[in-house]
């Protein structure tokens, strides 16, 4: 079985603070999940942990796009 998740959301930050925000285990832990075993890195398996709800789940890093002047401003 294989398994996609997408999510969009408007957030009114620049998309560096925001790419930031969500590779780095230290500011993501602050408002997406409990901890983290790493950054988000190309190649790399971490595991995110949700403690409220008791779920661990490894995160397989397939691609990360770092270049965000690719992406439209709004």
């Amino acid at each position: 079985m294989s398994i996609a998740i997408e999510s969009q959301m408007l957030i009114r930050k620049s998309i560096n603070i925001v790419f930031n925000a969500f590779v780095d285990p230290v500011i993501a832990s602050q408002f997406w999940f409990s901890s983290s075993t790493g950054y988000l890195e190309k190649g790399k398996t971490v595991k995110w942990t949700w403690e409220k709800y008791k779920a661990v789940t490894d995160v397989h890093v397939l691609d990360i796009k770092v270049d965000c002047s690719q992406y439209p401003r709004h």
